[in-house]
């Protein structure tokens, strides 16, 4: 046994599974705005005491790829109908800094914190598309202004959550006193991007500060969220590149005088479970043989920003350009892809996207084999945990949960039930005092 335990996530992403042909498989495809199904995957992954269930998300029609499913339901809106209907797993919804305001989502975390009694997350993006800055009505930020913005507006959005004091609702019915103004405090900020006065309409919610996770890949990215984050999600394709993220995270976030043990690296990983390595192989091969090259290449060719043709599908992979990182893009995706062609580079690109190998790590195998590499990953300092996706949902979850789970409870990697009901106890987090309490204003 061992006190520190691998901490999981399900990634729904972006709605029917990784698998670039998954939707062609499922009972019905229409199931990706079906909240239904997104239910069933919590309750599954409850079942398996994964801290939260990720829903992903961005605020754009994906029109390069036509024949993949796209983000539909709104992350807050979907996880407050799963609040109701689980009651231990963490609810993590990606929700943009750029094309949003910092009372509004400040107000709408604390909500869905309130309705499921503390078990709210919320994944900070900067969101680098033209495609959704378009749907806003103006033109995609720098990446540096995205990040100057994002900065800013988490700590004014910490400012509206800490607004409260713990003891300032009283609500004495005979003496007639609902609330202690002066323990309800004005945020007054003003800063380069917003101007806020507070307080938040809210009372503090069970966390206060609901769990933060950032995907930072950047030198802008890993200081924001070595800053901000308790859980950091990453793409690695090797054990050492992976120790090298790690390492550079825990000291940035010692950098910024917090602990790094309590910041945690999630790395993203793609399970296909069988009985036998075989029944795994084959099991996906079902699935690869609906592989749509074209959607996959203009898929790959928009993630590496360089124009990809069919002419291309029996080269091997073009090299990484100097540079690439200047460019407005998500650096954490863009360099994942870019890990993969490099890990594949005796392959053909036909190859490579059959294989379907340019974004999140799959391991193929069974569950000892799939256990035996995450063991590896966690105890080498190469992860904390892993961000769960699979195949095709609700089906591939189901693998892990009933089979790979197991195992890691076997080994002493994840726990039997769980040990609190808050997605902060699920990390051995504490919930933060107020910034504004008397002793500190």
């Amino acid at each position: 046994m061992t006190s520190r335990r691998v901490h999981l996530t399900v990634n729904y992403n972006p709605g029917l599974g990784a698998h670039p042909a998954r939707w062609r498989v499922v009972d019905d495809p229409r199931q990706f705005w079906d909240i239904n199904t997104y239910i069933k995957i919590a309750q599954v992954a409850e079942r398996g005491t994964f801290d939260a269930v990720f829903l992903s998300d961005t605020p754009s029609l994906r029109e390069t790829v036509p024949t993949h499913p796209w983000h539909t339901l709104d992350p807050i809106d979907a996880l407050t109908a799963i609040a109701v209907s689980t009651d231990r797993i963490g609810l993590i919804a990606t929700v943009s800094t750029t094309y949003n305001e910092p009372y509004n989502l400040a107000r709408r975390f604390s909500t869905l914190d309130h309705i499921s009694h503390g078990r709210a997350g919320w994944n900070i993006v900067t969101t680098w598309n033209q495609n959704a800055a378009s749907n806003f009505g103006v033109d995609a930020p720098d990446h540096d202004t995205r990040y100057g913005r994002a900065d800013e507006f988490v700590d004014l959005v910490t400012k509206l959550w800490d607004s409260w004091e713990d003891d300032a609702f009283v609500g004495d019915q005979s003496g007639g006193v609902f609330i202690d103004p002066a323990k309800v405090h004005a945020v007054e900020h003003i800063g380069t991007y917003f101007k806020s006065r507070g307080p938040l309409q809210l009372p503090p919610s069970p966390q206060r500060h609901p769990v933060l996770i950032q995907a930072g890949a950047s030198e802008l990215g890993r200081t924001f969220a070595s800053k901000h984050a308790d859980i950091v999600y990453t793409i690695r394709h090797t054990v050492g590149d992976g120790q090298d993220f790690y390492a550079d995270i825990k000291s940035r976030v010692a950098t910024q005088g917090r602990d790094p043990e309590k910041v945690f690296v999630l790395s993203g990983v793609y399970p296909v479970v069988g009985s036998t390595e075989q029944e795994a192989r084959e099991h996906l091969a079902q699935l690869d043989q609906y592989i749509d090259l074209d959607a996959s290449l203009a898929q790959l060719s928009e993630r590496i920003q360089l124009p990809l043709s069919r002419a291309d599908l029996d080269k091997r992979p073009p090299a990484r350009p100097s540079g690439w990182d200047q460019a407005n893009i998500s650096h954490g995706l863009t360099d994942a892809a870019w890990q993969a062609l490099e890990k594949n580079k005796d392959l053909t690109l036909r190859e490579i996207l059959l294989g379907h190998r340019t974004s999140i790590r799959h391991l193929v195998g069974t569950p000892e084999q799939i256990a035996d590499d995450l063991e590896l990953w966690f105890r080498s300092g190469a992860s904390d945990g892993f961000n769960v996706s699979a195949t095709h949902f609700p089906e591939g979850i189901e693998r892990f949960v009933d089979h790979v789970v197991p195992e890691l409870r076997k080994r002493g990697l994840l726990r039997d039930e769980y040990e609190g009901s808050t997605f902060r106890d699920h990390l051995g987090l504490a919930v933060p005092e107020s910034q504004y309490t008397s002793a500190h204003v």
